[in-house]
């Protein structure tokens, strides 16, 4: 579904580890291709194929596979995903090791994962031109070390990755029992207080309208729960 001019969000349903999913990959237009901003679990490049087609996408649109972080639920098909979108991969320098399994991963390392090359590695502060206007990586650490959430400056979106989860209108915290640094987290939520911002599309949850208010919200609940 398109959230607002050139911005998609890919929603799909799948099964994961036993327990019913759905992920919330997004995807925007370039003049070279389409950004697709993570991909999914083990097994799910045919229903993300499903889901871009549902939106008249195709694997060979995808111009680049850019990554909020490593977990397994957001690259557990890359591999699948990159053999037929033949895209370059990019993603944080912290989390390049994991992504091209140099080091296996933090919190499923027992899990099968072959690893692919990291065609671009971030650091945060980047920017990508797209026709919904600029995009920057902003550099999110706790939740993972190399974690990322992306700026739509002129179109006020934010792609979240797991620092923040949508649960109907409400916008909460990253899961506290797979995030390894909750102080680290709350930290990087707090940064983006002052982003313009209008709507934010969370991997786990979709998109949400939401303010810098609403991020500051939560970064107030979790500076409570972690202080005190």
């Amino acid at each position: 579904m398109e959230v607002t001019n050139g911005v998609y969000v890919f929603q799909f349903d799948t099964e994961y580890f036993g327990n019913d999913r759905t992920w919330h990959p997004t995807g925007v237009e370039t003049d070279r291709g389409l950004l697709l901003f993570d991909v999914g679990g083990p097994g799910d490049a045919d229903a993300l194929e499903a889901a871009l087609e549902a939106d008249g996408f195709a694997y060979d649109d995808v111009d680049k596979i850019i990554l909020t972080h490593h977990d397994y639920d957001h690259l557990g098909c890359l591999e699948a995903v990159h053999d037929r979108a033949d895209a370059e991969v990019v993603a944080h320098e912290r989390a390049a090791p994991y992504v091209t399994a140099d080091v296996r991963m933090l919190k499923r390392p027992e899990e099968p994962y072959g690893g692919v090359p990291v065609d671009i590695e971030l650091t945060g502060g980047e920017r990508f031109h797209t026709h919904a206007g600029p995009v920057r990586a902003i550099f999110t650490p706790g939740h993972a070390p190399g974690h990322l959430v992306y700026h739509f400056e002129d179109a006020n979106v934010l792609v979240a990755g797991d620092l923040l989860r949508a649960d109907g209108e409400f916008l909460g915290g990253p899961k506290r029992s797979v995030t390894p640094d909750l102080a680290t987290s709350r930290d990087a939520i707090g940064s983006l207080v002052d982003l313009d911002v209008e709507q934010i599309v969370c991997f786990h949850g979709g998109p949400i309208e939401a303010t810098g208010d609403d991020i500051q919200r939560v970064y107030d609940g979790l500076l409570e729960e972690t202080v005190n």
